[in-house]
């Protein structure tokens, strides 16, 4: 399922032209894109990557990760992501399939002994806001692949269309900011989890999306 039909289906909107041009300027061209926060967008990206990882796996389920401040807002993130699967009905199980690791005294037996894959590790905005970095707003927020072309990255969403261009700087700033995992296409692509710390970069391999 791509990205715009999900949003489609949601009764969100386009993301795309709610992204690219923003609200006022899509009214004035006949769209009402429904404003949708980075949390909830969050979510759709990792409810999509959790369906195409099962099918190319070729098992049921996944293990996926979301880093939230707390548990309250753990509880919220949980209850959005039912209402998507209850809307899209994708063959995954979003009880099952997904940790929601609250930072604030969470059980770290919750993230221990298991191999956590970087296409799998997905960050709620409020952490990053807590660590001083801005959230990725309008056409940056799709952004979940970039590629080099001489003097230049092109950024790309999960649907491979162009969103915009970016330089070294602007990429690595993008990444970090992050609430996605980001693929940064070269002749041995890898993806990079969209949250890093010392108690969780021991556990987590660096993959290509979708890889093990």
């Amino acid at each position: 399922m791509k990205l715009s039909e999900a949003y489609e289906r949601l009764q969100w909107g386009n993301p795309v032209v709610f992204e690219r041009v923003g609200m006022r300027t899509a009214e004035a061209h006949g769209h009402a894109p429904v404003n949708i926060g980075t949390s909830a967008h969050m979510l759709i990206e990792m409810y999509l990557d959790m369906a195409k990882a099962a099918q190319n796996l070729m098992r049921p389920s996944a293990d996926f990760l979301v880093i939230c401040q707390n548990s309250q807002s753990g509880q919220y993130l949980r209850r959005w992501l039912e209402r998507i699967h209850q809307t899209l009905h994708l063959n995954i199980d979003p009880k099952q399939d997904v940790r929601f690791f609250p930072l604030d005294g969470g059980n770290m037996e919750m993230v221990r002994g298991i191999t956590w894959y970087s296409w799998a590790v997905f960050c709620d905005h409020s952490v990053k806001e807590t660590e001083n970095l801005e959230r990725n707003m309008g056409p940056y927020r799709l952004v979940r692949g970039v590629q080099q072309f001489q003097d230049h990255w092109i950024a790309r969403d999960r649907d491979d269309r162009q969103i915009c261009r970016l330089t070294k700087k602007g990429v690595d700033e993008l990444i970090e900011a992050s609430t996605s995992p980001i693929t940064i296409h070269t002749k041995s692509p890898v993806t990079y989890p969209a949250y890093q710390a010392e108690f969780l970069n021991s556990r987590v391999r660096l993959k290509r999306a979708f890889e093990r």
